[in-house]
């Protein structure tokens, strides 16, 4: 059976990108990419990470300074997704009250080791943050992780603080040519 677009319930015949039986198709309403079939339940792990550790090392003193710029310090963040905690660190040392949520304990305990920050344990759809509010709520690709996309990001804004901020980063792979895919897989 074919499947659609997620948020417009658009299809497409556009493939931009194929690996094990699965493609990414560009929404012809919104640009989404959407996967083709979907998965079976227990078919994707969830916590499998394609990229290297620096990619996300690299960048993360950058994406701490711009979001300063824009709305200051001084705030609670929580890190959906806080990885080996790069990222988390800078915001920490820009001046935010932060903790992680992480579904990997190899990556928790990493941060708790090498930073000796706040993290817990679990997925965003089933964490119990009980009456916890964050001012903002922070991830980098994490879009294509969520079993049901539409319900984490409810999931964020139940967890914002009044006037809060989610931001959070996806990539632009359906906006590019289909002949980058064959130089560099996505993995």
């Amino acid at each position: 059976m074919e499947n659609s677009c997620f948020l417009c319930d658009k299809t497409s015949n556009v493939i931009v990108y194929e690996e094990n039986g699965f493609e990414s198709r560009p929404c012809p309403e919104c640009g989404l990419l959407y996967c083709n079939p979907l998965p079976k339940e227990g078919e994707v792990d969830f916590e499998n990470e394609s990229h290297t550790d620096s990619f996300y090392k690299k960048p993360s003193q950058y994406k701490s300074k711009w979001l300063v710029g824009k709305i200051g310090t001084g705030k609670s963040l929580l890190e959906v997704g806080a990885g080996n905690g790069h990222l988390l660190n800078e915001f920490y040392n820009c001046g935010y009250n932060v903790a992680g949520l992480e579904p990997n304990t190899q990556r928790i305990n990493n941060i708790r080791e090498v930073y000796h920050l706040q993290t817990h344990q679990g997925y965003l759809e089933s964490y119990d943050f009980k009456e916890k509010k964050f001012d903002v709520v922070y991830h980098v690709d994490l879009l294509a992780h969520f079993p049901d996309p539409l319900f984490a990001i409810q999931k964020m804004k139940d967890i914002m603080a009044k006037d809060g901020y989610i931001s959070f980063e996806v990539g632009v792979v359906g906006g590019i040519s289909t002949f980058w895919y064959k130089l560099f897989p996505l993995g």
